[in-house]
């Protein structure tokens, strides 16, 4: 809020500048408050001399010594009440911490503030090799996804890899609850995990690896629209561009009877049209074939290990409310084909590519 009024004054009263009074003992609290809190590099490199038009000329300088030059020239000065206020913890680092690590080390001000110093130019110097890196990472980028290449990251430093994402997750406006934590569980799955692996993080953020990318997002899942289908034909889903083609077949034209997943033969005579096609719904169930049981979708979807963020793109096939397949995975054991069988229908799933 402070920065917020002077720039806003800045402004009005045309200046450049604007000068704050922060010095040593500030810097050195920052990085002792900052370090407790598990910051890393960035954080403990305290705070910059400059940063845009916010300049600190006295941060160099020791709070005694600023006080001491005051009282020697009789120059009032006003003391804020709140700096003795112990629900702070900047507070209690400085009137109960510092004490007792100035007494160990009397120095220990000025062998803080130059570590941070050391530290913003290593940082400084490790953010322009990220960015050039970024460079040949970056993919593409929305308000609520940054798609990341990959290969170069599977082989790249950690310590170097872990800023870039840093960097590039937090250009993103929708993947701010991303934590340190997080951050090196990415790493893990670029580094360790397989085409297809994900994991879930907070806010409904997921990082998805597939063959050449990596992606962080925030955009809610794809949900699969309802189709009627009123007579055997070709239909398309726009949702997963998925084609499913429905054929009436008369039993001696049956040469192979496929894998059961991408393709199913199921007794014509007992499907019924119009057939729906639609997302799973809660309380669904079915007969799997082969299982001789009723199960629900639900544990099935987890039997199979169908990610959580796909299972409202797998389409599901019903007649007169019973459902016929799980398209791409299961026949319904009651639409088998068995010795009754005079005519077929063929379900063939037909993937994007």
């Amino acid at each position: 809020m402070r920065y917020s009024v002077f720039d806003h004054l800045s402004i009005n009263i045309k200046v450049d500048k604007i000068a704050t009074g922060h010095n040593a003992d500030d810097q050195a609290e920052t990085v002792i408050m900052r370090l407790l809190r598990g910051a890393g590099p960035a954080g403990l490199s305290g705070i910059p001399p400059v940063r845009k038009k916010i300049i600190r000329p006295l941060i160099e300088v020791e709070r005694k010594e600023i006080e001491d030059f005051l009282k020697k020239n009789k120059i009032d000065y006003v003391y804020d009440s709140s700096n003795r206020n112990f629900k702070y913890l900047r507070n209690r680092i400085r009137y109960i911490l510092m004490p007792s690590i100035k007494k160990i080390s009397p120095q220990a001000t000025k062998i803080i503030s130059k570590t941070a110093d050391i530290l913003r130019e290593e940082n400084d110097y490790l953010n322009i090799t990220v960015t050039k890196t970024l460079m040949r990472l970056m993919s593409r980028k929305s308000d609520h996804t940054v798609e990341l290449f990959c290969n170069p990251m599977e082989i790249l430093n950690t310590v170097i890899l872990r800023r870039a994402l840093r960097v590039a997750i937090d250009s993103v406006k929708g993947l701010q609850a991303i934590e340190f934590d997080h951050i090196e569980d990415i790493i893990k799955l670029i580094k360790k995990g397989k085409a297809g692996d994900r994991i879930y993080l907070p806010n409904g953020i997921r990082a998805i690896k597939s063959y050449s990318t990596v992606i962080i997002t925030s955009e809610s899942p794809k949900k699969l629209s309802t189709y009627q289908v009123d007579i055997p034909k070709e239909i398309f889903l726009r949702e997963n561009s998925t084609i499913i083609e429905i054929t009436e077949l008369s039993m001696d034209k049956i040469h192979d009877f496929g894998d059961g997943k991408s393709i199913f033969y199921a007794d014509a005579d007992k499907i019924k049209f119009p057939l729906t096609i639609r997302p799973r719904k809660e309380g669904d169930f079915f007969y799997p074939f082969g299982l001789g049981r009723k199960k629900k979708i639900q544990d099935f979807f987890v039997d199979e290990k169908i990610p959580r963020d796909e299972r409202d793109l797998v389409p599901i096939i019903e007649s007169e409310g019973n459902i016929v397949c799980i398209a791409g995975y299961r026949l319904d054991d009651r639409y088998k084909i068995d010795d009754n069988t005079k005519k077929c229908l063929q379900i063939r799933i037909i993937p994007k590519v």
